[in-house]
């Protein structure tokens, strides 16, 4: 997986998946608050070169619009980092477009996201099948 995403309906859903697989992954990281967004990008790519996975809880209006962490999500797939993304329904077509279809949808399942993160094919997922 380089590029990878899921998404669920449901208010919080996404974000709990998600902390869920971090913590699976037993990553570090930490949670951004909104007011400090643009901030996080700097202290993002600042560290991206030690990365070995970056996880975006979500992709949302400012990355929609070309801003936010979408220029982080781009240099880490330029350098072969493995990214996964939260996504939801109201994004995933700027998503989509933002990815230039690259993306593989992931099932919505913790366990099922581990593997990919870490480099395992899943059985019966390949590019950008999004089922």
């Amino acid at each position: 997986m380089r590029l990878g995403f899921v998404t669920l309906k449901g208010r919080g859903r996404i974000d709990l998946l998600l902390a869920d697989v971090v913590q699976r992954l037993e990553a570090r990281g930490c949670r951004l608050d909104a007011g400090a967004l643009e901030q996080s990008v700097v202290w993002v790519d600042e560290t991206l070169e030690k990365a070995e996975l970056l996880v975006i809880n979500k992709f949302g209006k400012r990355e929609a619009e070309g801003k936010g962490l979408s220029g982080s999500i781009a240099r880490a797939f330029e350098r072969d980092i493995p990214v996964l993304v939260g996504v939801n329904g109201l994004n995933l077509p700027a998503f989509l477009e933002f990815s230039d279809e690259l993306a593989q949808q992931l099932p919505p399942e913790a366990v099922q996201i581990v593997g990919p993160c870490l480099g395992v094919q899943i059985p019966g997922s390949g590019g950008s099948d999004r089922g």
